[in-house]
């Protein structure tokens, strides 16, 4: 697909004016990135939040301490709530995040009132601070809200001591802080999403460029027009990014209180791109077993073309019209009608083309609002998923209660408070040793590499990210700083800019965000008349040895190994895995009838598997992942392809639920089969913390060709979706076992199945 094409798709429900020529193109091209990257505009709405807040903080702020005739020192606390009120409240419903906020004003004044009665004797007010950093991490036991009330319990502290709030000065600071909640609520609520409708489509168009960059990476694999291992690279990339966006779409219209799309439910719509996103796996999948390059010429230019043309149907938005379909379907036609001859199997390109079609008709039902008028026809586009896949091991390279909480997450909170306080203990004699006035960077550095990371690799990660953002800003703000000397609406423009990039980059990266405020730093300095390049050097030095002692103390101090926090995340997600097969053998034997569905069970296993990849992700990228990179990776494959035969099962079950019922020797060959595929993954789920070494396997596939003769002979209706159960039921217990022996475990088939 050229340029020009990509230049010109449209974002369906986007604000952007239609602009003709080049800055038209331009604009739309800019603007198709970000509604890409940012479906719901959530890093977006939040970045402007936070930049508004500010603004509108210091404006009020200013103007109060002016009347007052106070220094403008005692309100920068009111800036800091309005700051941390809208990068670190995540609270799902507006009251809650209200509350929350409302709660970081006494925090805030608390903690900066004890650094001020403590200043005056240096020596406590450091083990004032290494008390408050224990205390801000104890406080993330109470969820989202705790962390948000320990981040501003400690940032107030060590600024009330750097600016050096006086007794006299803490009201005005208290009121400051006040102030700024309250500018955070009202912008807030000024920015908030105003037409639920509007977002949801843009997130749609969203999901259809994602799902468009997917097939034009496949036709980029036909055509051969890139290296092999960067069109493996680009393709799951691009896939990657398409399942997050659905699963974006998901989210947002399960926690809608209400229809968001005139004409159909949420529920249904949810389904829709459920069964959108699987298909555009399954096509992944069947085109990687097509051997292209044999292929005769004019075959091979007819599967690119209908790629192609699929691609632009889907990135084309509401723009995709019934022709258009046509012209997919009709150069699908035409890839798939010639007949293959000399090793080419003609049902691998039949499968491919129609796989092309169920993944366009599924994009058009997703766009289409209208209820589920063919209900059949929808249920029998359900692709079977990876049938062929091999994932074995063998190939592949809110507030919480206190009752609530387990035993291990007391644990792990205490060694992790330890850790912190030790770190942030030595962090400021470190600190103060390179600079008396500026050690707080590494007493900051040493306590947020900590923040979100529970294990070693996670803390290694985030300080090399931490000091690689530093050193990549100073040098940023050198040069930014003497391009814009002495123009200070420049330097204020790139100061607000740079605020505004690193909040809007922070969920990327936080080596981004680092990036942007040392740059936003050298040009505020700037401004103050007190840059010099041996101020950034100094900001260098302590955020470099601030992240080297947490990492040091995360290393040394009670580690927490990254390996083991992924075995026991792979134990749990087998865990889950083995429940979700227990409730497809009740659902389909019509003993479930009510409780929840098997495909929403499916999205909690698939939070399972996010959650693993997250906590293995040190391993798998980054300076901590060196060693066995590959391994890991290939287990998250391993895994990752349970979890997609998994949700296929899940949808599968759903729209067959009590299909075997009425059969008693289907019935039992079902659960025999379930039940071997089950003991497998519940075997491997329990020895994959020590190590899967002697660990004995039985290969289930007696059970399931037992059950392969019974769907042979059930009902016409129901045989389709029985023999769609029994390939991902005979997939899933090929991967585990596949993965077990990989691992030292011995299989040995069970006998006696008939």
């Amino acid at each position: 697909m050229g340029s020009e094409q990509l230049a010109g798709r449209a974002a369906a429900g986007s604000d952007l004016p239609v602009v003709r020529g080049p800055r038209g193109r331009l604009a739309r091209r800019l603007w198709t990135v970000v509604t890409a990257s940012d479906p719901g505009l959530e890093r977006l709405r939040s970045a402007g939040t936070t930049v508004g807040s500010l603004l509108v903080a210091l404006g009020l702020l200013y103007g109060l301490v002016t009347v007052w005739g106070q220094p403008v020192t005692s309100a920068v606390l009111g800036v800091l709530v309005a700051m941390i009120a809208s990068i670190a409240v995540n609270e799902p419903t507006p009251n809650r995040r209200a509350a929350t906020i409302a709660l970081l004003v006494p925090c805030a004044a608390a903690s900066a009132g004890l650094a001020t009665e403590l200043s005056p004797w240096p020596v406590i007010a450091d083990v004032g601070f290494v008390a408050v950093s224990i205390g801000a991490v104890f406080l993330r036991l109470l969820g989202p809200r705790g962390l948000a009330m320990g981040m501003i319990g400690f940032i107030a502290y060590f600024l009330a001591l750097f600016v050096q709030v006086t007794v006299g000065q803490l009201p005005v600071a208290i009121v400051s802080a006040a102030v700024g909640a309250l500018v955070s609520v009202g912008v807030g609520f000024l920015l908030r999403p105003r037409h639920p409708d509007r977002d949801l489509r843009r997130m749609l168009s969203a999901l259809g460029v994602r799902a468009g960059s997917v097939l034009e990476a496949l036709s980029r694999e036909c055509d051969g027009s890139t290296a092999e291992s960067r069109r493996a690279g680009r393709l799951q990339s691009r896939l990657a990014g398409c399942g997050e966006t659905a699963r974006l779409v998901e989210q947002r219209l399960d926690s809608a209180e209400e229809r968001l799309l005139e004409g159909i439910d949420n529920d249904e719509l949810s389904v829709r791109v459920f069964d959108l996103q699987l298909s555009v796996e399954h096509l992944v999948t069947v085109a990687a077993h097509v051997r292209v390059a044999e292929l005769p010429a004019h075959i091979r230019e007819a599967i690119v073309a209908a790629l192609d043309r699929a691609g632009g149907v889907l990135q084309e938005g509401t723009g995709a019209r019934s022709a258009a379909r046509v012209g997919v379907l009709a150069a699908a036609s035409s890839a798939g009608a010639p007949r293959v001859r000399g090793g080419q199997s003609v049902e691998q390109v039949d499968r491919l083309v129609c796989a092309l079609q169920v993944t366009v008709t599924g994009w058009l039902q997703v766009m289409d609002p209208r209820p589920a008028d063919a209900a059949a026809h929808h249920d029998d586009s359900i692709p079977d998923g990876p049938v062929d896949r091999v994932e074995g091991g063998a190939t592949g390279d809110g507030d919480t209660g206190d009752d609530d909480l387990p035993p291990g997450r007391w644990a792990d909170t205490a060694r992790q408070a330890v850790q912190v306080g030790l770190a942030a203990a030595l962090a400021i004699a470190v600190g103060e040793l390179i600079s008396s006035t500026r050690w707080f960077w590494a007493a900051i550095a040493a306590f947020v590499v900590f923040t979100g990371a529970s294990t070693r690799g996670e803390t290694l990660s985030k300080g090399w990210q931490r000091v690689l953002g530093t050193l990549a800003g100073v040098g940023a703000g050198v040069v930014v700083a003497a391009l814009v000397g002495g123009n200070t609406v420049a330097a204020l423009v790139l100061i607000v800019l740079s605020v505004f990039l690193g909040f809007y980059l922070m969920r990327i990266s936080s080596g981004w965000m680092i990036f942007f405020i040392t740059a936003m730093l050298a040009l505020l300095y700037g401004l103050l008349g007190q840059f010099s390049v041996e101020l950034l050097l100094v900001r260098l030095e302590e955020t470099a040895a601030g992240a080297a002692i947490g990492v040091l103390v995360s290393f040394l101090v009670f580690p927490s190994s990254t390996r083991g926090a992924v075995r026991r995340g792979a134990g749990e997600f087998l865990t889950d895995l083995g429940e979700l097969l227990e409730h497809l053998t009740t659902t389909l034997t019509g003993q479930r009838t009510t409780g929840s569905s098997a495909q929403a069970e499916a999205s909690a296993l698939r939070e399972s598997f996010d959650s693993l990849k997250s906590t293995a992700k040190p391993l798998t990228e980054g300076l901590a992942g060196l060693a066995n990179r590959s391994g890991y990776r290939r287990t998250l494959r391993v895994l990752g392809a349970c979890e997609h035969h998994a949700r296929v099962l899940a949808r599968v079950a759903d729209t067959a639920a009590g299909s075997a019922a009425a059969d008693p020797d289907l019935c039992r060959a079902l659960g025999s089969a379930v039940q071997g595929v089950r003991d497998n993954v519940d075997t491997v789920a329990r020895a994959v913390d020590e190590g899967l070494a002697g660990v004995l396997v039985h290969p289930a596939d007696a059970a399931l060709d037992a059950l392969d003769r019974n769907v042979d002979t059930a009902r016409e209706s129901d045989r389709h979706g029985l023999a769609a159960i029994g390939r991902q039921l005979r997939a899933i217990d090929q991967a585990v076992c596949g993965l077990a022996t990989d691992r030292g475990a011995r299989a040995q088939p069970l006998e006696g199945v008939r």
